[in-house]
């Protein structure tokens, strides 16, 4: 928000070199937070703090981002204001430039992903210059785009509390150079300058929600630098939100900027089926499998159902070992900033070796079932001897922590007595008879 005129200008330029990403806008919800120093008290900062007395544009904060450079007629220039959770007194939550309660634009809004967002006026209603200004923000895209390729390109804004006026002109402008202000308004104003992505929503009222402005464009493959903002300088075509407001004037926080590939691909939350785990034992959670190059764009955060404010962690595939049967939740953020979420349910069962076996039906015609009071081991194995200990037949089982009854088929076996024997691992841990009897 503009409050005192400053000679300073700063640009960042975002090295490309050894650098892949879906998303070319860096810092697109402004997380990344860069060192500043006040001009005035010399202290250096990297954290928005209050704007009173002295002001500068909080935005320079925010790594990668700069107000759009320039002046208009000698007098006119974007300071766009930053806002951080990091703001936020410990005690109290609050903080000027804090997030969700704050005393600039916003007045209170939290971000629509992360702990930082920018907001500004996109348009002030003035008696002083032959346009309504407003300010904007720009920086340098990763890369270059590639020509005659499919982009898309969007970010999301919402009308701040303080504002008396809405717009419906809220767009972005791609250029092979840094724009400056005044020649950005002469292009508007001649017709010059198109913003390749312009709102296409009307007019934008929403104070608490985020709206998403987008578009699919085509390369022409010279873009270096992204700017955002109002596209629509001429005086009148505002529309009164609320005469009660504290600024007259249309202001507009902004989250979440993105632009890629059509064809990028995209991962989401991936857990995989419902598992079951012996107690004890450990399990790699989630299915997804995002390429080590593109990883910094995405976020995890796994928490257990229940948990969903204790977050336990922000792996790809956290390793977890639970001692009772646990749900667990996976958000993940990916490059656009779109969320999603997935579930596993772990279930734990006690594979301790089984010390207790119940036989039935005994006697039996055919079927004869073996219960034990644990699921079935590794190294399994039923042999079957006749009454004199000759041996008919060794059945070995797979190991099956799901089941605890395993099956014998007596139905080609004279009737009588029989003898079984059941070990493990070559063990003999149970014997007994079994009796055939024919119908």
């Amino acid at each position: 928000m503009k409050k005192i005129v400053l000679n300073i200008v700063v640009i960042f330029l975002i090295s490309t070199v050894g650098v892949s990403a879906q998303n070319l806008v860096f810092n697109g919800s402004f997380e990344i937070r860069d060192s500043l120093q006040n001009p005035y008290t010399q202290k250096w900062y990297d954290c928005p703090y209050s704007n009173d007395a002295i002001d500068v544009p909080m935005l320079n904060l925010a790594k990668g981002w700069t107000n759009i450079p320039g002046k208009y007629l000698n007098q006119w220039y974007s300071t766009f204001d930053y806002y951080h959770s990091c703001n936020n007194d410990p005690i109290t939550g609050y903080g000027a430039c804090g997030i969700p309660v704050n005393s600039q634009l916003t007045l209170y809004q939290y971000p629509r992903t992360g702990q930082g967002y920018t907001a500004g006026g996109f348009y002030h209603n003035s008696q002083y210059y032959n346009i309504n200004p407003g300010e904007l923000i720009q920086s340098k895209l990763i890369d270059l785009l590639e020509k005659d390729s499919l982009y898309l390109i969007r970010f999301f804004v919402n009308l701040a509390n303080s504002s008396q006026i809405s717009i419906n002109s809220q767009g972005a402008l791609l250029t092979n150079f840094a724009i400056q202000i005044g020649n950005l308004y002469a292009g508007l104003l001649d017709s010059t300058i198109t913003p390749q992505l312009l709102n296409q929503n009307g007019y934008i009222e929403d104070t608490l929600n985020w709206v998403e402005i987008k578009a699919i464009i085509k390369a022409n493959g010279d873009e270096q630098y992204i700017t955002l903002g109002n596209f629509n300088i001429r005086k009148g075509y505002e529309k009164l939100f609320n005469p009660n407001a504290q600024y007259a004037l249309a202001a507009y926080a902004i989250d979440d900027i993105s632009l890629f590939p059509m064809s990028a691909p995209i991962d989401s939350a991936m857990c995989g089926n419902d598992t079951v785990i012996c107690l004890g034992n450990s399990i790699k959670l989630g299915k997804s499998n995002v390429k080590p190059e593109y990883m910094q764009e995405y976020s995890f955060e796994w928490y257990v159902l229940g948990k969903e404010d204790s977050v336990f962690s922000y792996d790809e595939h956290p390793v977890v070992t639970p001692d009772s049967t646990t749900t667990y939740i996976v958000k993940v953020i990916d490059f656009k900033f779109d969320k999603t979420t997935d579930s596993i349910t772990v279930k734990v069962v006690d594979c301790a070796e089984p010390t207790g076996l119940i036989i039935y039906p005994n006697p039996t015609n055919d079927i004869v079932k073996f219960r034990f009071n644990s699921p079935i081991p590794k190294g399994l194995s039923i042999t079957l001897y006749d009454i004199t200990g000759r041996k008919l037949q060794t059945i070995s089982y797979q190991q099956n922590i799901e089941i605890r009854e395993i099956q014998m088929d007596l139905g080609n076996y004279a009737a009588g007595v029989y003898v079984y024997s059941v070990l493990i691992n070559n063990e003999q841990k149970f014997k007994g008879k079994l009796i055939k009897m024919n119908l």
